[in-house]
């Protein structure tokens, strides 16, 4: 019976684990995202929608696009949305 109870505790403390770094990566995307919205809106004056001309229908095209610190918050976002989806994954393997 103990040897059933130790390895439920290993297989559970395994399956935290994997859901705490699922969290932590989720919430560093996020946390970039509203940075990343919040420097558009402070240095580019974004507050309306009346700032959104015809011309930036094409959004590669908008101003917010060619910021220089857009492309390497949106490049940590990609990054930490993939560790988190794979992390949920492999957390999904050790469910089995």
């Amino acid at each position: 019976m103990k040897n059933y109870n130790r390895e439920y505790h290993e297989f559970f403390t395994t399956w935290r684990k994997y859901d705490n770094l699922t969290s932590f990566f989720s919430m560093i995307g996020l946390v970039c995202g509203i940075v990343s919205f919040e420097l558009d809106v402070q240095f580019d004056k974004f507050d309306s929608i009346e700032h959104i001309s015809t011309e930036d229908l094409n959004a590669m095209d908008s101003s917010r696009f060619h910021s220089p610190w857009v492309r390497p918050i949106r490049y940590i976002i990609l990054i930490t949305t993939m560790c988190a989806v794979s992390t949920h994954v492999i957390r999904h393997y050790f469910r089995i």
